[in-house]
């Protein structure tokens, strides 16, 4: 057997026991700590403490909350007909509703609406929204709507 061989398996025998005894510390503190007494910890009631209610503070203007509030009543879902999904946002007054090219995708007819509770709306018309920006679509609302 040459030097290099008996010098690899010492090593390798060394690292094998360094390896054992550190399983053996490890399980040792677990013993010594109760993890493995097989006595159940049952907790009956949790400890009680003061709450303190939350107060509904108005947000402050330009912050996140406030933006939110300001917009969300213009996301709009979106779904086709071909099973296609997404979301968009309502531009203006007359129903404009822009979104991205892959909602409108392989759809013929469209529904919108708005909020978790809206009423789905129909879409009239699809079109392209603007040169140069060639994945950015405009649908039209059959209906019009007033508090959106």
């Amino acid at each position: 057997m040459s030097r290099m061989n008996r010098t690899t398996r010492a090593s390798n025998l060394l690292f094998l026991f360094l390896g054992a005894a550190s399983v053996a510390l490890v399980v040792g503190v677990l013993a010594i700590a109760g993890v493995f007494d097989g006595t159940d910890r049952v907790i009956t009631e949790s400890p009680r403490t003061d709450t303190t209610p939350v107060v509904d503070r108005p947000a402050a203007d330009g912050s996140v909350a406030n933006i939110y509030a300001q917009t969300a009543p213009g996301v709009a879902q979106i779904r086709n007909d071909s099973g296609g999904t997404g979301s968009g946002f309502l531009i203006d007054g007359q129903g404009h509703v822009v979104t991205n090219e892959h909602v409108v995708e392989g759809g013929s007819r469209f529904t919108v609406t708005f909020g978790e509770d809206g009423d789905p709306i129909s879409m009239r018309s699809v079109r392209h929204f603007a040169a140069g920006v060639p994945r950015l679509w405009m649908l039209t609302l059959t209906a019009y709507l007033e508090d959106v």
